[in-house]
C-alpha cells in the first residue's frame, strides 16, 4: 500500500488562481487537477441571488497527491491564500498510481 494520499478541495472559482500559484510551485506533488463543478449545499445564505436561483454555486475542484508526510506543508501553503470563507476539503488513500504506455 502507498504512502500517498489525494487531497481533495472545493474553493469559490474566485480562489482558482491563487490556488494555481500556490500550488504550482509545491515541490512534493508532481502536478494537481483543477476540475470546474456545481457545488450543493443546505447553506444558502454564501449564495448571491443568481446562485440562489440556479440552486448551485459554480466552484473548483483541486485534487492534489501528495505523500501523508507532506500533507502538513500542503495545508500551510494553502492556508497563507488570502480567503473570505474557508475550503472544504476531504482526503482518501491511494492505492496506486503510475502511468500506462
Amino acid at each position: 500500500m502507498s504512502d500517498s494520499i489525494l487531497i481533495i478541495l472545493v474553493i469559490d472559482q474566485e480562489y482558482k488562481d491563487a490556488m494555481v500559484d500556490s500550488l504550482i510551485n509545491f515541490k512534493h506533488a508532481s502536478g494537481f487537477t483543477l476540475f470546474d463543478v456545481s457545488g450543493f449545499s443546505q447553506q444558502h445564505h454564501h449564495y448571491d441571488i443568481e446562485e440562489q436561483v440556479q440552486g448551485y454555486r459554480k466552484m473548483v475542484r483541486v485534487e492534489v497527491t501528495v505523500e501523508k508526510q507532506f500533507k502538513p506543508e500542503l495545508f500551510e501553503i494553502i492556508a497563507a491564500i488570502p480567503k473570505r470563507t474557508t475550503f472544504r476539503y476531504w482526503e482518501q488513500p491511494v492505492l496506486g498510481a503510475g502511468h500506462i504506455e
